[in-house]
């Protein structure tokens, strides 16, 4: 693999030594190269080179490196996912003289440039663009805000109620004019529910009395529920930093 000139083929050596001596020389600066960086400490990893250098876990490898080269294990683990982006793309990159020099940063932002652009398209501005102005290509459009949930339809056929297509409820024939009154005003709760993008509960009661009691706990065991899931919102908006939305 060359890089501005210098060759550096030493990361796809099959002496794990070798890779490792020349890692620690890179990072001294000599012909320093992220992409040789990423490539040789990803086949650490997936080669499990290290065992041979001693280390039973590569989380020890490279804890070890990081000390030394007083770089952060955070730093390294982003070089190494480099590193897998090249392996999975190294016949197209290879093939398009991609060494490192074009800003390796950017292969991170490859597959999702990909996802949204034709393969030799994306390949070209790998090449030529900047690492932002590559980033910016590879971002998804933005898709128009979310609309509004619809609530469903509702109508009447005869004795039969729809919600959206759906038969929800007939009435017999022979009910008295009460019982008509009594569904009637079941569906209507029921539609003003999911108007207002609710759900509705039908629960047996045995007679007034039970509706009434039922009721009033409802309500109030509605409200705490509300007042506990607006708190649990704040909490949630307080950690990440936001502010509570008002009333």
């Amino acid at each position: 693999m060359p890089v501005a000139g210098i060759t550096l083929d030493y990361v796809f050596s099959e002496d794990p030594q070798l890779i490792d001596r020349g890692l620690r020389e890179t990072m001294r600066g000599i012909h320093f190269s992220i992409l040789v960086m990423a490539v040789g400490l990803t086949r650490m990893r997936e080669e499990k080179l290290y065992l041979k250098l001693g280390y039973k876990k590569f989380s020890a490898y490279l804890h070890s490196f990081a000390e030394e080269k007083k770089r952060s294990e955070n730093q390294l683990y982003e070089w190494i996912k480099i590193g897998e982006v090249f392996f999975r793309y190294r016949q197209d990159l290879e093939a398009i003289g991609f060494d490192g020099t074009q800003g390796s940063s950017k292969l991170p932002f490859l597959e999702k440039a990909l996802q949204k652009a034709p393969k030799e398209e994306v390949l070209s501005k790998l090449m030529t663009l900047s690492v932002r102005d590559f980033a910016a290509f590879a971002k998804p459009v933005k898709e128009g805000p979310p609309q509004p949930r619809q609530a469903p339809g509702f109508k009447r056929v005869g004795n039969t109620f729809y919600i959206g297509e759906r038969e929800v409820l007939t009435m017999a024939s022979d009910l008295t004019l009460d019982e008509e009154d009594m569904i009637r005003s079941a569906v209507r709760a029921a539609l003003r529910a999911l108007q207002r993008r609710g759900k509705f509960l039908v629960v047996h009661l045995r007679n007034s009395r039970e509706r009434k009691e039922f009721r009033a706990e409802a309500i109030r065991i509605r409200r705490e529920i509300r007042q506990r899931l607006k708190k649990e919102k704040e909490r949630k908006l307080k950690k990440r930093g936001g502010n509570p939305a008002g009333p």
